[in-house]
């Protein structure tokens, strides 16, 4: 069974804690651009491929980032414009910015953008009109529903599959973020923090036992999670700890998992899979 490879390109400083509301202006350092190519480096050299949910922001900064990334083969999708949750903001609001995002992506590689993923997993059922937004402007797939309850995001009683909607007459494929279910308890492991936090060996057996069950496992990382030069941000300590435990095990850990088996996009998932359900 193969697995999907993503990344979230954003900044260092994009983060969506409630405590970063007064300082996150405040930063500009470019840190971006050197990281994203680091990941694309490792990519190639596992014969890897992802998809790349670029912030609007950053592709409209560096075009170039974009561009490599296409020409080596990934997947490029919105990861909207500015980086704003989504039950923040109003429907005109995230239309306006995820159409921008979508143009920037566009008008880049020339090519369709199929797919969405919201900062900080921020869609969920209190956010239906999402849905609707995203099959409006024409999107294939939403990848930002992650079936675990956490203090900023999650829906612990979410579907677990990928599975596809029908929203106003339109289809749109759900791929949330991978998580195991282990003794009646649900487990997040793929990305992020959680990737960051497990020792190796507890996610080789998660995916293990995810592709077991017969689910391929969805992989994401940040390009801050593997810079570790990066500004440390004067967070709370929850935050903090969340931020930054174990960067310097981030990148050799992903080296390890691409060595066993090379992972695809999830537009090419959505190609070949025949295990999609329906919504209930």
């Amino acid at each position: 069974m193969q697995n999907i490879l993503s990344f979230d390109i954003e900044e260092w400083y994009h983060l969506n804690y409630a405590s970063m509301k007064q300082i996150r202006d405040k930063f500009s350092d470019v840190r971006v651009v050197a990281a994203t190519e680091i990941l694309l480096n490792t990519c190639a050299k596992y014969n890897a491929k992802a998809t790349f949910f670029f912030l609007g922001e950053v592709a409209e900064r560096y075009p170039e980032l974009v561009r490599r990334a296409f020409e080596e083969g990934h997947e490029i999708a919105s990861h909207g414009y500015g980086h704003k949750l989504v039950y923040q903001q109003s429907r005109v609001e995230f239309f306006d910015d995820v159409k921008k995002s979508i143009d920037i992506l566009q008008n880049i590689t020339g090519n369709v953008i199929k797919g969405y993923r919201a900062p900080s997993w921020s869609i969920s059922k209190r956010t239906p009109w999402a849905y609707e937004i995203l099959t409006e402007l024409g999107l294939m797939y939403d990848a930002s529903l992650f079936p675990y309850t956490t203090f900023l995001y999650g829906d612990s009683h979410a579907m677990l599959k990928p599975f596809l909607m029908c929203v106003k007459g339109r289809n749109l494929y759900e791929i949330p973020a991978t998580v195991l279910e282990l003794f009646g308890q649900r487990v997040p492991f793929g990305g992020g923090f959680y990737f960051r936090i497990l020792p190796y060996w507890a996610t080789r057996l998660a995916t293990y036992l995810t592709n077991r069950a017969g689910r391929s496992v969805v992989f994401y990382l940040h390009p801050r999670e593997i810079d570790l030069a990066q500004p440390r941000l004067p967070l709370p300590p929850r935050d903090y700890f969340i931020s930054y435990v174990n960067l310097s095990g981030t990148l050799h850990k992903l080296e390890k998992l691409l060595s066993l088996a090379p992972t695809i996009s999830i537009s090419h998932y959505l190609d070949i899979s025949n295990t999609i359900m329906t919504e209930p």
